[in-house]
């Protein structure tokens, strides 16, 4: 039974992440909007809500550290010149007591736009933050006492673990480090398919081409490259031959009658497949530094279609031709078939059951699903069908998509899919990185012990992978190259490494000659045994320092900012411009300024925590990632 769809315009719009509303009342910004707030009430009698006014980071940074055009927003309401408005503003700020603390000026720009500037002394405090906090510096209570889920992965047993996989995976476990990293408490979940008419075609397959013994005896790698071999000639015969079509169908209910019973032929194939299928990926979770609360399966949730019939009373749900639909038509949405006319649930009836499932299971209060962007409509359907079965509340479902990931082939840009076999695996995408990156490495140089370049070559190719999934903003495809993403220079995981490394070896040698730099907190200790606060006391009085030791001082404090945004917008890219920005900053200032051999004492340590902090942000930044860094390269 087929039903006809209406083909609806895509959303244009991008859902609001649920916890977009979230601020973080500590932040240096957070104190400047309500102190703009404050003045526009006491100067114009203008209610606003801090979080509303907008404060940006200018990219010339002659201009300050903050600009914000608030003044041009409210000009028509106020009845002002914008630049009449922010000279009043202006005055009534600098008289704010809470502000002089580390606001060292407030200048009125071009077109009424307000420039602030931060104190020195107040960047210089930073240092201090960070080397107190270590791995902890970025990190808010954003979400304390908040419980939510977030599923990602969903990789299907009877198919390869291939690249769009891999940018679903690291996406799903960045958001739920940056989440934890904000005082969330997240539960990580993945919705597998191990039953359906996909693993109808495979079962059909092996049995079609009597390769029982296959499915037997491989294992790992050499297993999944069958199954999904397999599957591939299913997944044809099933288009293109009617009689083989009208078997699948028949084997797919036979394959839940199986697995109901829990014993025959079918039953045996069905389960060594799923439990093969799942050990292999628990090894790449595992080099892909990601785990799961729970996994649920298709299998699991068959009894949705007790859900679905108890919605058809309810009016929820309809009959139509032998089957029962969700008549999306009603709320601006497509209908779609929840039971077929063979009387089989679909994955739509499945999706019910395990919103349910999740329910009894985990006490949250979103679920985040990190899903592909093609199945936005699909989304939408079951969130509506499930507020109306009153399973799940209004706007606690919420979809962060992503799009796809793009390989060149033959000079044009194909989209993977495992039905046609153009599939590139995850781990043949990190075996040849992995090639390319100890050529490069083996090429440089430098001596490596066997067992130490592995654990090096390992740690670059999977970062690299990471990297290029994640700097991408998700809603957009990615054309995936895998020369940039190995690259050692620009902006890839394995510079902002080896940024790191270079920051840990200048660290080293300190350590090796004097004993006072092993980790970060002697450092500070070297400056408190001296009667110093964060740095040597003549710096705060004045001490000239250069452009590109203030260049790094005037981005650290911006890391906790970009940190926060990342986790109310769901949205891990917004780390990478940021690290980037922060390694080419830090290898300036090494090119250019002497750290070992600064001109006097002072000098020197401030560089050299200056160094500290720039490897810790980036280490902490990376972690967010799921990438580790590495101590040498």
């Amino acid at each position: 039974m087929e039903v006809k769809m209406k083909t609806f315009e895509k959303q244009k719009h991008k859902p609001v992440s649920p916890f977009a509303g979230l601020i973080d009342k500590s932040s240096i910004k957070c104190q400047l909007q309500f102190s703009l707030a404050e003045a526009l009430r006491q100067v114009f009698q203008v209610e606003l809500e801090p979080e509303k006014i907008t404060l940006e980071h200018p990219s010339d940074e002659n201009f300050g550290d903050y600009y914000s055009n608030i003044c041009m927003v409210q000009a028509k309401k106020i009845g002002e010149e914008p630049g009449q408005i922010a000279e009043k503003l202006k005055n009534k700020i600098l008289r704010d007591k809470n502000l002089k603390e580390f606001i060292s000026l407030v200048e009125v720009a071009e077109g009424g736009f307000l420039n602030f500037r931060l104190t020195k002394n107040w960047l210089l405090d930073q240092l201090r933050e960070i080397v107190e906090q270590g791995d902890r510096y970025g990190s808010t209570e954003l979400g304390k006492g908040r419980k939510e889920m977030v599923e990602f992965n969903q990789a299907n047993t009877n198919k390869h673990f291939h690249v769009g996989h891999l940018r679903n995976t690291c996406l799903g476990e960045s958001v739920c480090r940056i989440l934890e990293f904000n005082g969330f408490k997240i539960w990580r979940t993945s919705f597998q398919g191990d039953i359906g008419l996909h693993i109808a075609k495979t079962i059909w397959a092996v049995r079609r081409f009597g390769v029982e013994d296959k499915v037997t005896g491989l294992q790992g790698e050499e297993f999944m490259n069958f199954i999904s071999e397999i599957y591939v000639k299913g997944a044809n015969a099933y288009k293109k031959i009617p009689e083989a079509k009208e078997e699948i169908a028949c084997l797919n209910k036979e394959i839940y009658k199986a697995k109901e019973l829990g014993e025959g032929k079918i039953f045996e194939i069905w389960q060594l497949s799923k439990e093969k299928a799942l050990a292999y990926f628990e090894e790449i979770y595992q080099r892909l530094g990601t785990f799961f609360d729970k996994l649920y399966f298709d299998s699991d949730v068959v009894a949705g279609k007790e859900d679905v019939l108890a919605g058809l009373d309810r009016g929820v749900f309809e009959k139509s031709e032998g089957a029962i639909i969700f008549p999306g038509e009603k709320y601006g949405l497509h209908t779609r078939v929840f039971i077929n006319n063979r009387d089989v649930p679909t994955y739509d009836a499945k999706d019910i059951r395990l919103a349910r499932m999740k329910t009894e299971d985990f006490d949250f209060g979103h679920c985040i699903f990190i899903i592909g962007e093609e199945q936005k409509e699909y989304l939408r359907v079951i969130f509506k069908a499930l507020e109306l079965l009153g399973i799940v509340e209004l706007g606690s479902y919420y979809h962060r998509y992503y799009g796809f990931v793009n390989l060149g082939y033959k000079g044009k840009i194909v989209k993977m899919s495992s039905r046609f076999g153009n599939v590139v695996t995850t781990v043949d995408l990190i075996n040849e990185a992995k090639l390319k990156i100890r050529e490069y490495l083996e090429g440089s140089g430098k001596e490596y012990m066997e067992d130490e370049i592995n654990q090096v070559v390992e740690k670059v190719a999977v970062g690299a992978l990471k990297y290029s999934m994640l700097k991408i903003e998700p809603g957009k495809s990615i054309a995936f190259d895998l020369d940039k993403s190995i690259s050692f220079e620009g902006d890839s995981g394995p510079y902002l490494q080896y940024t790191y490394a270079r920051a840990k070896s200048i660290l080293r040698k300190v350590d090796l000659e004097e004993g006072v730099l092993a980790n970060f907190n002697s450092l500070v200790g070297y400056f408190e045994e001296r009667e110093m606060a964060a740095v040597p006391c003549d710096i705060r009085q004045g001490f000239a320092i250069t452009n590109e030791e203030e260049a790094l001082l005037r981005l650290f404090y911006r890391f906790p900012e970009v940190v926060n945004e990342a986790a109310r917008n769901l949205e891990p890219h917004r780390l990478t411009p940021y690290l980037f920005n922060l390694a080419q900053k830090f290898n300036t200032f090494y090119q250019k300024v002497p750290v070992l051999k600064a001109e006097t004492e002072e000098l020197r340590y401030l560089r050299l925590l200056m160094t500290m902090t720039t490897a810790q942000v980036i280490k902490n930044g990376l972690g967010l990632l799921g990438i580790d860094v590495l101590e040498e390269m």
